[in-house]
């Protein structure tokens, strides 16, 4: 089940429809509670454990847009060394992005930039990783921006928007309304965890 967000005037991810987000997790919990019960089977085949990584990291995102970040940290976590066991730096890298979303919303920004920043050099040595990196630049302006750093927050999401606009992404727009937020100052209301 898809659900539809929202960016707020603090560019934090909201969900439009929080009753469809709680029917949406309680879909999840159902999934992933058959997923592990899968993974344990004596006859589970070879596709369960990326189904319980992805059922992980659905539950993980979709707390994360409930405000519940405690479990919703816990269980990035849990999807990045279940990823890393299969092998898929890809899904790791998207499951350590959305645990740095996590932290930034905690108020938590120096730990949320060191997750943003070990993605970025995880980029120089695996380029498969590059399809990510307008997100990882968007993150860590929106991060910096929350941090109170004005400067490095227009550098980065500048470089985001470079990225996305050669590409004509549809995220164009959203990366130049996050930029008019930024250089307009600082957010509004002090970081509250």
């Amino acid at each position: 089940m898809a659900i539809k967000t929202f960016t707020g005037g603090d560019l934090e991810e909201r969900a439009a429809d929080p009753e469809a987000l709680r029917a949406a997790i309680a879909q999840c919990r159902r999934d992933l509670a058959i997923a592990r019960q899968r993974v344990k089977a004596p006859d589970a085949g070879k596709d369960w454990p990326g189904i319980e990584a992805r059922e992980v990291g659905r539950l993980a995102d979709l707390l994360r847009l409930d405000g519940q970040r405690a479990e919703s940290e816990a269980l990035f976590v849990e999807a990045i060394g279940l990823w890393a066991g299969l092998g898929k730096a890809r899904a790791g890298a998207l499951a350590r992005l959305r645990l740095a979303q996590v932290c930034r919303a905690d108020g938590r920004c120096d730990e949320a930039r060191a997750h943003l920043d070990a993605l970025f050099e995880a980029m120089v040595d695996d380029e498969n990783l590059n399809i990510y990196k307008d997100f990882v630049l968007y993150h860590r302006g929106v991060t910096a921006w929350r941090a109170g750093r004005q400067e490095s927050a227009i550098e980065d999401l500048s470089a985001a928007l470079a990225i996305r606009a050669a590409e004509a992404s549809k995220l164009t727009a959203t990366t130049e309304e996050a930029l008019r937020i930024v250089r307009a100052g600082p957010p509004a209301t002090p970081e509250e965890p």
